[in-house]
């Protein structure tokens, strides 16, 4: 009987503890895919961030396939599509045997910003050269919460 009210005592104890209030912030939201695939590739982790003052936008992600995702957007001053985008601004290895070394074209398009959120989607074709030239197309969006 003693173990059984010390039981109940603790879970009480810990659920009292939890309130919506707790909601963890900053978060950062990811959907990327290679073109041809049907489902999303699964992120163990993302974390991104948005600094208004500088207007920089970054995101890195790990999948659980060992897929790494990196996007880097430097000076964020309107919406519509960034501008001269390359590999310094946006990558996807899919933790095998692809790497890319270049961005070979695509877009990556700002949908909102404001002082504490930026959201966007990509559609960028990146080129590599591991295990003989592939080239492969990744569409996504993204947004970051301060």
């Amino acid at each position: 009987m003693r173990v059984l009210i010390i039981t109940i005592v603790s879970i009480w104890s810990c659920l009292s503890g939890c309130t919506k209030d707790s909601e963890h912030r900053p978060y950062s939201l990811l959907n990327v895919r290679f073109l041809g695939d049907e489902e999303d590739i699964r992120m163990e982790t993302v974390q991104g961030d948005w600094n208004f003052v500088s207007h920089t936008a970054t995101i890195t992600a790990t999948g659980y396939k060992f897929e790494s995702f990196f996007l880097n957007l430097p000076q964020i001053v309107n919406t519509g599509a960034y501008p001269n985008i390359s590999i310094d601004n946006i990558s996807l290895s899919d933790g095998l045997d692809f790497l890319p070394l270049r961005l070979t074209s695509g877009v990556i398009t700002i949908t909102h910003f404001d002082s504490v959120t930026v959201k966007g989607e990509f559609r960028v074709s990146l080129e590599d050269e591991f295990n003989g030239a592939e080239n492969r197309t990744i569409v996504g969006g993204f947004s970051i919460y301060q």
